[in-house]
Protein backbone atom coordinates (compact mmCIF):
# COMPACT_ATOMS: atom_id res chain seq x y z
CA UNK A 1 0.00 0.00 0.00
CA UNK A 2 1.69 3.18 -1.25
CA UNK A 3 0.13 5.51 1.32
CA UNK A 4 1.37 3.47 4.25
CA UNK A 5 4.82 2.93 2.74
CA UNK A 6 5.11 6.69 2.11
CA UNK A 7 4.38 7.41 5.77
CA UNK A 8 0.72 8.42 5.78
CA UNK A 9 -0.83 8.61 9.24
CA UNK A 10 -4.31 7.89 7.91
CA UNK A 11 -6.13 6.62 4.86
CA UNK A 12 -9.63 7.75 3.96
CA UNK A 13 -12.51 5.90 2.37
CA UNK A 14 -15.33 7.92 0.79
CA UNK A 15 -18.76 6.47 1.58
CA UNK A 16 -20.75 9.24 -0.11
CA UNK A 17 -22.86 7.68 -2.89
CA UNK A 18 -22.93 9.32 -6.30
CA UNK A 19 -19.47 10.84 -5.91
CA UNK A 20 -16.47 9.93 -8.07
CA UNK A 21 -14.46 8.59 -5.12
CA UNK A 22 -17.25 6.48 -3.59
CA UNK A 23 -16.17 3.01 -2.53
CA UNK A 24 -18.42 0.14 -1.51
CA UNK A 25 -17.92 -0.87 2.12
CA UNK A 26 -17.06 -4.45 1.11
CA UNK A 27 -14.26 -3.17 -1.16
CA UNK A 28 -13.03 -0.80 1.52
CA UNK A 29 -12.97 -3.71 3.99
CA UNK A 30 -10.68 -5.66 1.66
CA UNK A 31 -8.27 -2.73 1.47
CA UNK A 32 -8.58 -2.03 5.19
CA UNK A 33 -7.53 -5.59 6.02
CA UNK A 34 -4.19 -4.91 4.30
CA UNK A 35 -3.42 -1.76 6.31
CA UNK A 36 -1.39 -2.08 9.49
CA UNK A 37 -2.70 -0.93 12.83
CA UNK A 38 -0.25 1.98 12.71
CA UNK A 39 -2.34 3.79 10.09
CA UNK A 40 -5.77 5.19 10.97
CA UNK A 41 -8.67 4.29 8.70
CA UNK A 42 -11.14 7.13 8.27
CA UNK A 43 -14.60 6.79 6.76
CA UNK A 44 -16.08 9.89 5.14
CA UNK A 45 -19.86 10.25 5.27
CA UNK A 46 -22.31 12.99 4.29
CA UNK A 47 -25.76 13.04 5.91
CA UNK A 48 -25.84 9.25 6.22
CA UNK A 49 -28.11 7.53 8.75
CA UNK A 50 -26.47 6.59 12.05
CA UNK A 51 -27.08 2.86 11.51
CA UNK A 52 -25.37 2.99 8.11
CA UNK A 53 -22.34 4.78 9.55
CA UNK A 54 -22.01 2.34 12.43
CA UNK A 55 -22.42 -0.74 10.23
CA UNK A 56 -19.93 0.53 7.66
CA UNK A 57 -17.45 1.49 10.37
CA UNK A 58 -17.66 -2.01 11.83
CA UNK A 59 -17.39 -3.74 8.43
CA UNK A 60 -14.36 -1.68 7.36
CA UNK A 61 -12.83 -1.58 10.86
CA UNK A 62 -12.62 2.21 10.82
CA UNK A 63 -10.55 4.12 13.36
CA UNK A 64 -12.67 7.27 13.05
CA UNK A 65 -15.58 8.80 11.16
CA UNK A 66 -15.45 12.05 9.21
CA UNK A 67 -18.82 13.79 8.95
CA UNK A 68 -18.97 16.07 5.93
CA UNK A 69 -22.62 17.05 5.80
CA UNK A 70 -25.16 18.98 7.81
CA UNK A 71 -25.19 16.66 10.80
CA UNK A 72 -26.61 18.13 14.00
CA UNK A 73 -24.65 18.38 17.24
CA UNK A 74 -26.87 15.63 18.66
CA UNK A 75 -26.11 13.37 15.71
CA UNK A 76 -22.37 13.99 16.11
CA UNK A 77 -22.63 13.02 19.79
CA UNK A 78 -24.43 9.81 18.83
CA UNK A 79 -21.58 8.88 16.48
CA UNK A 80 -18.97 9.92 19.08
CA UNK A 81 -20.46 7.37 21.46
CA UNK A 82 -18.96 4.73 19.14
CA UNK A 83 -16.11 6.32 17.16
CA UNK A 84 -13.91 9.40 17.23
CA UNK A 85 -15.38 12.04 14.91
CA UNK A 86 -13.71 14.46 12.54
CA UNK A 87 -16.25 17.16 11.83
CA UNK A 88 -15.75 18.80 8.45
CA UNK A 89 -16.75 22.36 7.74
CA UNK A 90 -16.72 24.25 4.47
CA UNK A 91 -14.88 27.32 5.64
CA UNK A 92 -16.48 30.74 5.51
CA UNK A 93 -14.66 33.69 7.08
CA UNK A 94 -16.30 35.08 10.22
CA UNK A 95 -18.58 32.06 10.64
CA UNK A 96 -18.38 30.32 14.02
CA UNK A 97 -16.72 26.94 13.86
CA UNK A 98 -18.57 24.04 15.46
CA UNK A 99 -17.33 22.30 18.57
CA UNK A 100 -15.66 19.03 17.67
CA UNK A 101 -13.11 16.52 18.92
CA UNK A 102 -11.30 17.12 15.66
CA UNK A 103 -12.26 19.75 13.10
CA UNK A 104 -11.52 19.61 9.37
CA UNK A 105 -11.46 22.96 7.62
CA UNK A 106 -12.18 22.58 3.91
CA UNK A 107 -12.66 25.04 1.08
CA UNK A 108 -16.09 26.69 0.80
CA UNK A 109 -16.94 24.18 -1.93
CA UNK A 110 -15.94 20.93 -0.23
CA UNK A 111 -14.55 18.26 -2.52
CA UNK A 112 -13.80 20.75 -5.28
CA UNK A 113 -10.03 20.50 -4.96
CA UNK A 114 -9.90 24.29 -4.88
CA UNK A 115 -7.53 26.20 -2.61
CA UNK A 116 -9.16 28.92 -0.55
CA UNK A 117 -7.61 31.99 1.04
CA UNK A 118 -5.88 30.58 4.10
CA UNK A 119 -5.33 34.09 5.44
CA UNK A 120 -9.06 34.27 6.19
CA UNK A 121 -8.79 31.49 8.78
CA UNK A 122 -9.14 32.89 12.28
CA UNK A 123 -6.16 31.12 13.84
CA UNK A 124 -7.07 32.36 17.33
CA UNK A 125 -10.34 30.42 17.19
CA UNK A 126 -8.28 27.27 16.59
CA UNK A 127 -5.88 27.71 19.48
CA UNK A 128 -5.81 24.55 21.54
CA UNK A 129 -7.99 22.68 19.04
CA UNK A 130 -7.07 19.64 16.99
CA UNK A 131 -7.77 20.57 13.39
CA UNK A 132 -6.99 19.42 9.87
CA UNK A 133 -6.67 21.43 6.68
CA UNK A 134 -8.20 20.33 3.38
CA UNK A 135 -9.09 22.02 0.14
CA UNK A 136 -6.82 22.12 -2.89
CA UNK A 137 -3.73 20.76 -1.17
CA UNK A 138 -1.11 19.17 -3.41
CA UNK A 139 2.62 18.39 -3.33
CA UNK A 140 3.48 21.92 -4.46
CA UNK A 141 1.56 23.90 -1.82
CA UNK A 142 1.47 21.58 1.19
CA UNK A 143 4.76 22.85 2.61
CA UNK A 144 3.52 26.43 2.56
CA UNK A 145 0.24 25.37 4.19
CA UNK A 146 2.04 23.57 7.01
CA UNK A 147 4.42 26.47 7.63
CA UNK A 148 1.74 29.17 7.44
CA UNK A 149 -1.06 27.47 9.40
CA UNK A 150 0.53 24.71 11.49
CA UNK A 151 -2.50 22.39 11.30
CA UNK A 152 -2.62 19.25 13.40
CA UNK A 153 -3.10 17.27 10.18
CA UNK A 154 -3.88 17.41 6.48
CA UNK A 155 -6.54 15.86 4.27
CA UNK A 156 -5.81 15.40 0.57
CA UNK A 157 -7.52 13.61 -2.27
CA UNK A 158 -7.61 15.26 -5.71
CA UNK A 159 -4.19 16.84 -5.12
CA UNK A 160 -2.55 13.41 -5.29
CA UNK A 161 -4.48 12.11 -8.28
CA UNK A 162 -3.36 11.63 -11.88
CA UNK A 163 -7.02 11.63 -12.99
CA UNK A 164 -10.29 11.87 -11.06
CA UNK A 165 -10.33 9.13 -8.39
CA UNK A 166 -6.99 7.68 -9.62
CA UNK A 167 -4.27 8.12 -7.00
CA UNK A 168 -0.72 8.79 -8.26
CA UNK A 169 1.94 7.02 -6.16
CA UNK A 170 4.58 9.65 -6.96
CA UNK A 171 2.27 12.51 -5.95
CA UNK A 172 1.40 10.69 -2.72
CA UNK A 173 5.08 10.24 -1.87
CA UNK A 174 5.89 13.88 -2.74
CA UNK A 175 2.94 15.21 -0.74
CA UNK A 176 3.89 13.32 2.42
CA UNK A 177 7.58 14.13 2.03
CA UNK A 178 6.92 17.84 1.50
CA UNK A 179 4.47 18.00 4.41
CA UNK A 180 6.92 16.36 6.80
CA UNK A 181 9.84 18.52 5.61
CA UNK A 182 7.84 21.67 6.39
CA UNK A 183 7.15 20.74 10.04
Amino acid sequence: MVCEEAGADAIGFIFVPNTKRYILPINAAQISSQISGLVSKIGVFRNAPLEEILQTAKTVQLSAVQLHGHESDEFVKAVEAHYPVIRAVSYQAKVALPKAQTLLIDSPEAGSGQVFDWATIDRKSLTGRRWLLAGGLNPDNVGKAVQQLEPWGLDVSSGVESAPAIKDPNKIRAFISNARAAQ
